[in-house]
């Protein structure tokens, strides 16, 4: 009975394993600028949804090396092993087989090493290791940037500047103070960012750190103000990660997530703003309930649109209800108890809103080229995609149009609504 007892609980203890190496990988989650995770049952985790990511072969090979190592020390040290009579415990055979002793040691010395390297190898990064690797630091205001050392320091004064005025403009949109400090990681280009926090060309915040990661990107910088917002909006949001959604933030709600810091953050949409664009989208017929975009079907929506309607909703709100109901519905709070209007009521005062607005004929057809794209997981050959994309572009940039015309037909055979293209 006791041997039955072991033998079935064999499994369940082998069935820990998984959920081990996913809490580790949760930790570094938590306690570092990474997203990306490598994985001895799963593999590679690129982390960001919106980007189409290459498998890193080199690293996941060096990190497969280890596993092997580790499950080959493990067999090593089972060989040393025998069973104390039918329903015993087990006890170290006698005499030790040398080759059981050898290979333990070695495998598990290389095991050990490998794992001992893992930052080096870039099988996973800690805060200390970015630091390390980015080896600037430089702090203007509210803001400390930790920079590439082989980027311009002019150029990285400037962006501390930005953030400084961002967080002030942030703030007084939210009606409400952010952290005291804010620290931006500034990598050299996507690939160096990719490679030590696994999101290369999607930017990220984590509101829990008082971080944001970005690559340069001219001046203004584009999302600089929506990364912040994010931050700052950590200030009144609910949970672990400081974000919207269910069970307290548990659960995060991409809608309000994104939709929130879309609305906080400067635009540059030139005469256009986030009201016109929703009201072009509804007029042709592209406008997509809210219920669908306040919860995690968000994440089937194309990013254009989902940002865009999300952001747009969440300052019509502030408009109409003002900063404190945006906050305290950020932070979990009903938006019934908060208005007296539950979601879809509020939807149909909105869309009043939006019917009121004129809008030119030419603005209806941009919409529609901006927001029929199809969501990342509607795509077609994203990889094939994506790299004609890239070569198309390195063609304009050699002033040969003829060139990447015909890379662009190309595109448009895979995935004939492609924006850019």
């Amino acid at each position: 009975k006791a041997g039955g007892v072991q033998r079935a609980g064999a499994p369940g203890a082998a069935g820990q394993a998984p959920l081990l190496a996913v809490g580790v990988s949760l930790v570094r989650f938590v306690t570092s600028p990474m997203v990306f995770a490598f994985d001895p049952f799963v593999g590679y985790f690129a982390g960001p949804l919106y980007e189409v990511v290459e498998i890193p072969i080199a690293r996941l090979c060096t990190y497969r090396a280890g596993t092997l190592a580790t499950v080959l020390a493990a067999l090593c040290g089972a060989s040393l092993l025998e069973r104390r009579g039918e329903v015993g415990g087990l006890r170290v055979r006698r005499p030790l087989d040398r080759r059981g002793v050898v290979g333990l040691g070695f495998f598990g010395a290389l095991s050990a090493g490998l794992a001992g390297a893992g930052a080096q190898l870039g099988h996973f990064s800690t805060d200390a290791s970015i630091r390390e690797a980015l080896g600037g630091q430089l702090s203007y205001g509210r803001c400390d940037v930790v920079y590439a050392d082989s980027l311009r320091r002019a150029e990285v004064a400037r962006l501390a500047r930005e953030c400084d005025a961002h967080l002030a403009q942030i703030e007084r949109f939210f009606e409400a103070p952010g952290p005291d400090r804010v620290t931006v990681m500034l990598f050299a280009h996507a690939a160096q960012k990719g490679r030590l926090m696994g999101a290369a060309s999607t930017y990220i915040a984590k509101p829990w750190r008082r971080e944001v990661y970005l690559q340069p990107s001219g001046f203004p910088h584009p999302v600089l103000g929506h990364e912040l917002a994010h931050v700052v909006a950590g200030s009144f949001g609910a949970g672990p990660f400081r974000v919207a959604g269910p069970l307290g933030g548990w659960i995060p709600d991409p809608g309000r997530i994104e939709g929130i810091a879309v609305a906080a953050a400067p635009r540059d949409d030139g005469n256009v703003d986030l009201q016109q664009w929703a009201a072009a989208m509804r007029k042709v017929n592209l406008l997509p309930p809210l219920e669908r975009v306040f919860r995690l079907t968000f994440l089937g929506e194309s990013s254009a649109r989902a940002y865009t309607v999300a952001g747009a909703f969440v300052s019509w709100l502030r408009e109409d209800q003002g900063a404190e109901v945006v906050r305290r519905w950020y932070g979990g709070a009903s938006l019934e108890v908060l208005t007296g209007h539950d979601l879809g009521q509020l939807e149909e005062r909105w869309h009043v809103h939006l019917d009121a607005i004129p809008l030119p004929e030419t603005l209806l057809h941009e919409a529609s080229a901006r927001f029929e794209q199809p969501a990342v997981f509607g795509r077609q050959c994203p990889h094939l995609v994506d790299r004609l994309y890239q070569r198309a572009e390195v063609r304009l940039g050699l002033q040969d149009p003829a060139g990447a015309r015909r890379i662009l037909d190309e595109v448009l055979e895979l995935e004939p609504r492609h924006g850019g293209a």
